[in-house]
């Protein structure tokens, strides 16, 4: 009798659990761009697409108490966290290195092409150096924070627990929702670690995440010995609510340098690249999971080759290839014939929008702070600006000057005010919240716009200082937001983080001091357990009393 009500059921609840998994997708594609010097740019995403009710409502089997969750491609333990959390949307990057605005430009965004869904351009966005991580929640309680920060450095074995209330902004101007959610009443928090970079231990769970692992598929090709080798690493996972789905986007981005690999294999220093070459891997076979995947390729101006012959122009300048039936091992090859020794230009087009960190002044006690926005177009733009200053710095905000300097950073000119729009600022708490500075400024053409604060250190405890506190403080980067229009890429650049010395003091004194009293107890003491504990006898030197007789 049992087990008849028991098929009962399953086949009542069978044709739920498929329209379930019908409705999942996933999608896979490689973006591959060939950059101005040489290297090689490799972007990988992974994309998610689901049903939002199986998230935050979930669904009830026929016995009105047991939630089914009958998710197959979707990462079970991000599904987790976000119903425990309340997330509405998330974004998560940790990052190695700095994107070279001078010599790669912006930085690239994977192009979108028709006839696919599923792998249209992902979210086009740089990355600070180290780790940023920025969610909205339904809850405004800061515990749900604390909770979704644990989770995650449980979840990729980072130090992502440590972003509490004293490295925790809620901007307002900037970091707007980019899903279409309809849900307005979330709240947004934002935190920066400039220290946390990826490593194996996050490449690790990251991989685990996707539908076949590391065994099939593009994700065969994340070579942890290569890519942390390269000039640039990135991680980041992107999730975002839409009307009736969830999409979540992974994505592995890294800079390889052929150049170099090719001198180290003792040749004469070619751009000539390959998966064997520089990731020492072959796609095997494909995903069975994946509903498309592909491999697309910036296609250079000047004379090259392309192995295999598969590609297909899909955009102006931009080759690709499904994958998504592969049995063979498949290496693409792109090799430049008529090159010998790659040789660079000694000057690269310059990116549309530049920012660089300013840090002047002498001494540890006080100094300036800023950044310097180059425009390098024909015309004004407007940006959106955003810092986060530890509450360490102690910030004087009437002392904010905003300059308009030529590229060439010569003549300086001082802005009048309409020269920022909006400016919000948030004061830091005293060993709580950084402080925030928000604005909105215009950035005239083809010069430089110059952001500067005075700021002076606090003398901090001696039990706050780092156990390798004579290096310096870290300070977050600086984010500009940029329109779109003029831009082509990202639609966020960030500054490079700076290193802060702060008044420090002498920690090898304690050191020095114990070292001399025990050094000086020390001899005290020998000598006059000495004296106590020897005893003195006269001796009567016999041979030569007996001469004397």
């Amino acid at each position: 009798m049992h087990k008849r009500w028991l098929s009962y059921i399953t086949l009542a609840v069978a044709p739920v659990c498929l329209a379930s998994v019908n409705s999942e997708h996933f999608a896979e594609r490689l973006d591959l761009a060939s950059l101005p010097d040489g290297r090689l740019s490799a972007a990988f995403t992974f994309r998610f697409l689901g049903p939002l009710k199986h998230f935050h409502r979930g669904r009830t089997s026929p016995d009105g108490h047991t939630r089914l969750y009958t998710s197959e491609r979707i990462p079970r333990q991000l599904a987790s966290i976000i119903r425990a959390f309340g997330v509405r949307e998330l974004h998560l990057s940790l990052t190695a290195g700095s994107w070279d605005q001078s010599a790669w430009g912006l930085p690239h965004s994977p192009h979108a092409f028709e006839g696919s869904r599923l792998s249209r351009s992902p979210i086009a966005h740089a990355s600070a150096s180290g780790a940023e991580l920025w969610a909205w929640l339904d809850s405004s309680d800061a515990n749900q924070w604390t909770g979704l920060t644990n989770s995650l450095a449980g979840l990729f074995c980072a130090s992502l627990n440590r972003l509490d209330l004293t490295r925790t902004t809620s901007p307002v101007l900037q970091y707007g929702r980019e899903s279409s959610d309809a849900v307005r009443n979330a709240t947004l928090y934002h935190g920066m670690l400039p220290l946390e970079h990826p490593c194996t231990e996050n490449l690790t769970p990251f991989i685990s995440l996707l539908p076949c692992k590391a065994q099939a598929g593009l994700a065969s090709l994340l070579n942890p010995h290569r890519l942390f080798d390269a000039d640039y690493q990135n991680l980041a996972i992107d999730i975002l609510t839409h009307a009736d789905e969830i999409e979540i986007v992974m994505q592995a981005k890294s800079v390889l340098n052929p150049i170099r690999l090719d001198r180290a294999k003792g040749g004469p220093g070619k751009r000539d690249w390959s998966f064997e070459h520089c990731l020492e891997r072959e796609l095997k076979r494909s995903c069975p999971a994946a509903s498309e995947s592909f491999i697309t390729i910036v296609q250079p101006t000047s004379t090259h080759s392309l192995v295999p012959d598969g590609f297909e122009f899909v955009a102006e300048k931009l080759l690709s290839m499904s994958v998504s039936n592969v049995t063979s091992p498949l290496d693409v090859s792109m090799r430049w014939p008529q090159e010998g020794q790659f040789v660079p230009e000694q000057q690269y087009a310059p990116a549309p929008i530049t920012v660089k960190r300013v840090l002047l002044g002498k001494g540890q006690e006080r100094g300036q702070i800023g950044v310097d926005i180059a425009n390098h177009l024909e015309q004004q733009i407007d940006v959106g600006y955003n810092e986060e200053l530890p509450w360490w710095m102690t910030i004087y905000l009437h002392t904010l000057k905003i300059e308009q300097l030529t590229l060439d950073l010569q003549s300086v000119q001082l802005l009048p005010g309409p020269a920022s729009h909006a400016l919000r600022y948030v004061p830091a708490n005293v060993r709580g919240r950084p402080a925030l500075i928000e604005a909105k400024l215009t950035l005239p053409a083809r010069s430089v716009v110059r952001v500067l604060l005075n700021y002076e250190a606090a003398y901090l405890r001696y039990t706050e200082y780092p156990s390798d506190a004579h290096r310096g403080f870290d300070i977050p980067a600086a984010a500009v937001f940029l329109p779109e229009g003029p831009m082509t890429g990202s639609r966020r650049i960030y500054s490079s983080s700076a290193l802060l010395s702060m008044p420090t003091p002498d920690f090898s004194m304690p050191y020095n001091v114990i070292i001399l009293t025990s050094t000086c107890i020390a001899l005290f003491f020998g000598s006059i357990f000495n004296l106590m504990t020897r005893e003195l006898f006269a001796i009567q030197r016999v041979g030569i009393s007996t001469k004397a007789e």
